[in-house]
């Protein structure tokens, strides 16, 4: 019997005893909260740490906060090179619950970093890297040193914004749910196909939509959409800053350099950047502000969706 709590009260107006068999589910951030919640469905809702908006990589845990990730059976989050400051919550408070790392996943597609942010290849496709089963890492392992894993601090964690990491996961949750719970296996593996099929379908209508931004070049205040780039054919030329670093005046100006040079370029800002970095980056260029974490949406299983739609929708403003 998974523990019933306040906390699945609070989480759906559905009576209780509705969840009498189904785990305490919490999730680390938006979008996998919303994946998880398409796969629950009716059966429950997933408990969300950080709410949208809130910074991933630096987060203090409010005691309510605290207090749902101590009733958890299951836990779904991105891992540690998002979230570092996670892991002694995860230990102390839900030291009891199956945890997953979905960065760690099988199937999971991991980016390094680009544009200085690591000491790596700049090319996505050659630092491309599928987890496999056995977390097979011997050839990295030999070059970096390391006795079992890979270094997932050198890899971009934005790894939601991958159209075919969500629809692995979907997957993964499903099957990681049915093993707690398995009388609503049925239920989570046909929740999950109905999402793979909503976001497929979603996925081609993207592919159109930014199909003409193909051809321009973008300017990154920061380098967070790789991920959303590789899987929609985009390309971007350089940005603004290197990890948390400001640009200086310096830096601007170089950049603005290499913004002149571009046959058509596109400057890509978040809500919370003055828009005079944009200009001091190319006074002339066209640029758009992109929300990468869906701030202004409610969560839920729509969350993803309206994300994805909506970085989208943005980037149509370059052309």
């Amino acid at each position: 019997m998974f523990r019933q709590t306040a906390l699945t009260a609070l989480l759906s107006a559905t009576p209780l005893a509705a969840f009498a068999d189904v785990p305490v589910v919490v999730t680390d951030i938006g979008p996998v909260h919303s994946l998880v919640s398409m796969v629950m469905g009716d059966l429950g809702e997933p408990g969300l740490i950080l709410p949208p908006g809130a910074n991933p990589h630096s987060y203090s845990m409010r005691p309510s906060e605290a207090s749902v990730l101590e009733q958890a059976d299951l836990v779904f989050w991105v891992g540690d090179a998002l979230s570092p400051w996670l892991v002694a919550p995860l230990g102390t408070l839900a030291g009891g619950a199956e945890q997953v790392a979905l960065m760690e996943a099988a199937g999971t597609e991991v980016l390094p970093f680009r544009f200085g942010g690591e000491d790596h290849d700049e090319s996505a496709e050659d630092g491309e890297h599928d987890h496999d089963h056995d977390h097979d890492h011997e050839a990295h392992d030999e070059a970096e040193g390391a006795d079992e894993h890979h270094d997932h601090g050198a890899y971009d964690p934005h790894v939601w914004l991958l159209p075919a990491n969500a629809l692995t996961w979907l997957d993964l949750i499903a099957a990681q749910l049915s093993d707690l719970d398995p009388d609503n296996a049925e239920t989570y593996q046909t929740n999950a196909q109905a999402a793979r099929d909503r976001l497929s379908a979603l996925f081609a209508e993207l592919s159109d939509t930014l199909a003409p931004i193909q051809s321009v070049d973008l300017v990154l205040y920061h380098d967070a959409t790789q991920y959303f780039e590789k899987g929609f054919g985009l390309h971007a030329a350089g940005t603004m800053t290197v990890g948390d670093s400001a640009p200086s005046p310096r830096s601007l100006k170089e950049l603005a350099g290499r913004v002149a040079e571009l046959d058509q370029a596109c400057i890509v800002m978040e809500p919370h950047v003055s828009p005079g970095l944009a200009r001091a980056a190319g006074a002339d260029v066209p640029y758009v502000v992109v929300d990468l974490q869906g701030a202004e949406y409610p969560t839920g299983p729509d969350f993803y969706v309206e994300l994805m739609r909506g970085i989208a929708t943005d980037l149509e403003g370059c052309l």
